[in-house]
Order: structure tokens, then C-alpha cells, then sequence
């Protein structure tokens, strides 16, 4: 689904403001999926990191 979203964010028929808004969708949705690697990390490792 980013994927998809990414697409018609890269595309030329994508307004400036739906393009803003999916700017704003993907970044969220990488911080909370770098978030979930870092605690998955932390799990396997058996690391004490407190996030």
C-alpha cells in the first residue's frame, strides 16, 4: 500500500496538495515502522533499551 501511495505521490497528474499530504502520511508511516524495527531489535537481542 506505501508502494501504491508512493506512485501517485511521484506522479505528474498528483496535485501539490495531495502530494503534501502524502508527504506527511509516509513520513509518519516510516516513524512507526522504524520504531517497530528498533523494538523487534531490541527483543531479539535481549537488549534493555527502553524506548
Amino acid at each position: 500500500m506505501a508502494m501504491e501511495v508512493f506512485l501517485e505521490a511521484i506522479s505528474p497528474q498528483t496535485s501539490l496538495a495531495r502530494k503534501a499530504v502524502i508527504e506527511q502520511q509516509l513520513l509518519a508511516y516510516c516513524g512507526l515502522d522504524t520504531y517497530a524495527m528498533v523494538r523487534l531489535w531490541a527483543a531479539f537481542s535481549n537488549s534493555s533499551l527502553k524506548i
